[in-house]
């Protein structure tokens, strides 16, 4: 019996447990949903809040447009007289719109509408109210069309001082079609309100058509005081927020937010139930899911707690045999069997397929057979060895029961496949017995991939190796071609010092100390710019520039070196049409410079060189492909050599470029330009027959039409020349231009045209003449025509080679003007048209000159802390007759810039790299001096630091141009010309 009260009793704990467990599992769910539909609420009422400053912003951003037209109309009707009534009506006719007006009124009379007298109170109040501006006015009845209105208005001020105000109209339904929006499924309305509650602006919503003309009277009951008087309070503090309240239908929320014009506010109104019902729509999917969610996982619990324990212990014992294994087998060695096999290769398959069942093959038969047939000879003996009984015993003697061993087998793959197996011995401690578990991988993948890794660690070793050595080689070089320069101008130096009184020596040395500081110069620069490509530095500077102009430059630069060395230039012009590009000149010059530096260095005296220019043409309507083909007759190159061409610091062997100069970095310098243009370069070469260079890369167009010359179309052109394909590139130009052209490559044959030709009444209108042909030069040529027509004909001679060098002899012979080949349709067409004016007779090129420049009574300010630079520069400009003042670092210069008078100086030379304070900041900080003349006077870089990044900087910071060092005598002169006088 006391058993039975004593299990009642327990029974009695058991229920009162679970009861009180019951209500406290009930109370924690009905916490966490009241807490929850407070959250969802929460966040309901701050989008609704959202919703109604947008609907806020709507409103605004329309009045604000009002404001924004207004103010356009005031700027152009101000300009307007007050008395021209119909060009004011017609400008605010342009500013209105269909559903709104914009009209002008002043004290006396309103334009484009009704008498002034007509307007309510506040329209006459804000009139005669200087101090009001703009704004908004109304609501209130328009006089002109009987509509409720809000008005915007701006003050409009005439020259002669009378003023008015501009309104423009917006009709209120307008503005509740527009900017009245509807909230959660148009059961929410708004309101615009002013600071006492009055309703502006109504929405269209049924709900919102209350007979109330103030939000606040829907506030009327008693217990309904304390939210109008919340509500009241923040108004009056301008806040946003929402409030809920009761009225007589159902619980509501009520949002405010401020409007920035006029005090007035925005308000919405939306039925709280309509929120709830949204939380609790959320609230009851989201109980679902979590009750779908538990019993899922009640259910896998119990499906993964009843097979854990077995799966986990098959799983775990199959992953520890087979996994990632290609072979798994267990054995015997003291009864020779092979026991149990999890995963085997082909091959073993093979072996095993001999006996009746797996338990019944000898191990040792079966590792024999199976090695002997696939593992690779090489490896054969060291398995049979590592996988005999014996060795197995010996390691299980020894205490050793793992051991690791790698092996090839045999394969149809291109390669053998590697094996890599673990094995692990045990020990019946009771029989001696010794078994064993064999795991193997293949690991043949990694081993290819190490085998790579090292390949490549031994190739970038040898790349490496082969680098120093080429560095070696060229620092032994450079360490020549250095000195060689070097010593030229020390030893001019010496032998000028001592021969000082005798001028025609030391103009001699002066002239040999330039050419070999200009060869240093130039081994330096290929040296930094090797430098900057290999860090990734080098830039392009990309502008406008004109192919026919750097053509002619390039070829002006090379000329000395093709006199020295009696080479002949030929240039060939092909099909090229477009002169004017987008790019960077300065590299694409350097390509080219490089190329033809080596064709004349590397042919021998009296070579010949072509250069041929071609544009081709499709269907790009910005871009021209270019190909520029140079072909020489030189030494030329090896195929070994050729494969180490474009690579940095290579030359060719001592014995071939014996007395050349150079770094070996010049042909990787042009090939790697070329590439950051998008271009390409090959190279052909026959050692003892030449070599041939192909450059192509496509270039950006300037947008610039040809110019028509009419006064050339029709006339008649006679081209002598003996190379054909020159004769028919200058016809093609021609032709297009509308000439009639003809050619001969005959000298005798050109004057017997000639002759024929005024004979019959059709006389050329001019000859174009090649200098270098053979028999007959252009200069006899030209003798004999004047000899046989007279000097009307115009004679233009045409040459590769330097005008100054026959000019004299040219003019005496009749040569009215000259045009450097390669011929470009811009130059060609310029020089005819001369003759084609009225009364021309052509206007021959003038030798060039060094540029000078006159700078007397000018005051240059020099900041450079280099004592022997300040010399250099100070004698420049004081020969040129400028006054210079000195500044030993850019602070000192800022300073003598501020204290001197306005316009005391007329330019500024600046270093870059100084103490204390550097050109780049000096610069600025002159720019930003409060004087006129800081913004104006020229400021010029004069700078080691030559690079493109180095010239956008210099003029990023103010300054006006850049000269590098060492200074160029010519181009200061010409910088300070430009931008002084």
């Amino acid at each position: 019996m006391k058993h039975q009260y004593q299990s009642i009793k327990t029974n009695w704990y058991v229920m009162g447990a679970i009861i009180a467990s019951s209500l406290l599992l009930i109370f924690v769910v009905l916490s966490f949903i009241r807490t929850v539909q407070e959250s969802l609420w929460k966040n309901a009422a701050r989008n609704l809040i959202e919703t109604t400053e947008q609907g806020a912003n709507a409103l605004e951003g329309a009045l604000n447009k009002d404001k924004e037209i207004l103010r356009l109309a005031a700027h152009e009707i101000g300009a307007l007289r007050l008395s021209d009534k119909k060009a004011i009506c017609d400008k605010l006719q342009e500013f209105s719109s269909p559903d709104t007006s914009i009209h002008f009124i002043n004290e006396n009379s309103m334009y484009c509408g009704s008498q002034a007298d007509a307007l309510p109170a506040e329209v006459k109040n804000i009139l005669g109210n200087t101090a009001a501006t703009n704004g908004i006015i109304g609501p209130y009845i328009s006089p002109l069309t009987g509509r409720r209105i809000l008005s915007a208005y701006i003050a409009v001020t005439f020259h002669d001082g009378s003023r008015g105000l501009l309104l423009k109209d917006t009709p209120i339904e307008e503005l509740y079609n527009k900017y009245s929006p509807a909230f959660y499924n148009n059961e929410g309305f708004c309101y615009a309100i002013n600071e006492s509650g009055d309703i502006i602006l109504r929405s269209l919503h049924p709900a919102s058509n209350k007979s109330f003309l103030n939000i606040y009277d829907i506030f009327h009951s008693p217990r309904m005081e304390s939210s109008l008087n919340d509500l009241k309070q923040k108004i009056k503090k301008r806040e946003t927020g929402a409030i809920l309240f009761q009225d007589e239908e159902q619980e509501k929320v009520l949002c405010y937010t401020p409007l920035h014009f006029r005090n007035w506010y925005f308000i919405s109104i939306t039925p709280n139930s309509v929120i709830l019902q949204e939380a609790n729509s959320i609230l009851k999917k989201s109980f679902i899911m979590c009750g779908i969610f538990v019993a899922c996982f009640l259910f896998v619990i119990i499906i993964y707690t009843r097979t854990r324990e077995e799966y986990d212990k098959e799983l775990q014992y199959k992953q520890a045999i087979i996994s990632n294994a290609c072979m798994a087998f267990s054995f015997n060695i003291s009864r020779d069997k092979i026991e149990t096999v999890f995963c085997s290769l082909s091959t073993l398959d093979t072996v095993l397929a001999a006996f009746p069942s797996v338990q019944a093959a000898p191990y040792r038969e079966v590792i024999r057979n199976w090695a002997t047939e696939n593992i690779v000879p090489e490896d054969r003996q060291t398995v049979l060895e590592k996988m005999s009984p014996k060795h197995f015993s010996d390691l299980a003697a020894r205490g050793i029961m793992e051991e690791e061993l790698e092996y090839r087998i045999l394969s149809e793959r291109e390669h053998a496949v590697f094996i890599k197996q673990n094995i692990t011995l045990t020990k019946d401690k009771r029989s001696g017995n010794i078994a064993g578990l064999l795991i193997a991988k293949d690991v043949t993948e990694l081993r290819l991939k190490e085998s790579l890794y090292i390949q490549a660690l031994k190739d970038a070793s040898e790349s490496a190796n082969q680098a120093n050595k080429s560095k070696s080689e060229f620092l032994s070089s450079m360490s020549h071609d250095i000195r060689t320069p070097m010593n030229g101008i020390i030893g001019m130096t010496e032998i000028a010092r001592v021969n000082i009184q005798d001028t025609a020596k030391v103009q001699d040395c002066l002239h040999k100390i330039t050419m070999s500081s200009n060869l240093l110069l130039d081994l330096i620069n290929e040296v930094l710019d090797m430098s900057k490509i290999e860090s990734g530095r080098l830039a392009l500077n990309e502008r406008e520039f004109n192919i026919a102009e750097l053509v002619e430059t390039l070829f002006t630069a090379v000329q000395p070196l093709l006199k020295e060395k009696n080479h002949t230039l030929n240039v060939h012009i092909n099909d090229v049409v477009h002169e004017d590009f987008i790019g960077d000149p300065l590299r694409l010059q350097q390509i080219f410079i490089n190329l033809m530096s080596n064709a004349i260095k590397y042919t021998p005296e009296g070579g010949n060189i072509d250069f041929s220019i071609s544009e081709f043409h499709d269907n790009s309507p910005a871009y021209s492909k270019f190909q520029f083909i140079l072909r020489d007759n030189g030494m030329g190159m090896t195929p070994e050599f050729l494969e180490r061409l474009f690579l940095p610091f290579e030359r060719a062997d001592e014995a071939r470029q014996k007395n050349i100069a150079g770094t070996g970095l010049g042909m990787a310098i042009t090939r790697n330009i070329v590439h950051m243009l998008g271009g390409d370069i090959t190279v052909a070469s026959e050692p003892g027959k030449g070599t041939t260079f192909t450059v192509g890369f496509s270039l950006k167009r300037v947008n610039a039409g040809q110019r028509v010359m009419q006064n050339l179309h029709g006339l008649p052109v006679l081209i002598i020349d003996d190379d054909q394909a020159a004769c028919e590139s200058v016809c093609l130009i021609l032709d297009d231009a509308g000439m009639q052209s003809e050619w001969v490559t005959d000298g005798q044959k050109g004057i017997e045209r000639i002759v024929t030709a005024r004979e019959r009444g059709k006389e050329y209108f001019a000859v174009l003449v090649d200098w270098k042909m053979p028999g007959m030069d252009g200069i006899e040529l030209t003798k004999r025509i004047r000899t046989a027509v007279g000097a009307t004909l115009p004679v233009v001679l045409l040459s590769a080679y330097d005008w100054s060098e026959i000019e004299r002899e040219a003019r005496q012979a009749g040569v009215n003007d000259f045009i450097a080949k390669p011929l470009f349709r811009s130059r060609l067409l310029y020089v005819l048209e001369q003759f084609a004016a009225p009364g021309g007779n052509g206007t021959a090129r003038q030798a060039g000159a060094a540029v000078t420049a006159d700078l007397s009574g000018k005051r240059i300010l020099l900041a450079e802390d280099n004592e022997l630079n300040a010399e250099i520069a100070r004698e420049i400009l004081t020969a040129a007759g400028a006054t210079v003042e000195e500044a030993a670092n850019g602070e000192i210069a800022v300073e003598k810039m501020r204290g001197s008078a306005e316009r005391y100086y007329d330019a500024v030379l600046m270093d870059i790299q100084m103490p204390v304070m550097d050109g780049y900041e000096a610069t600025q900080k002159i720019r930003n001096l409060p004087r006129e003349d800081a913004r104006r006077i020229p400021v010029i870089a004069m700078t080691a630091d030559t690079f493109v990044e180095d010239i956008r900087r210099a003029h990023d910071v103010g300054m006006n141009a850049h000269v590098p060092k060492p200074l160029d005598f010519n181009l200061l002169y010409q910088t300070l010309a430009n931008l002084v006088q």
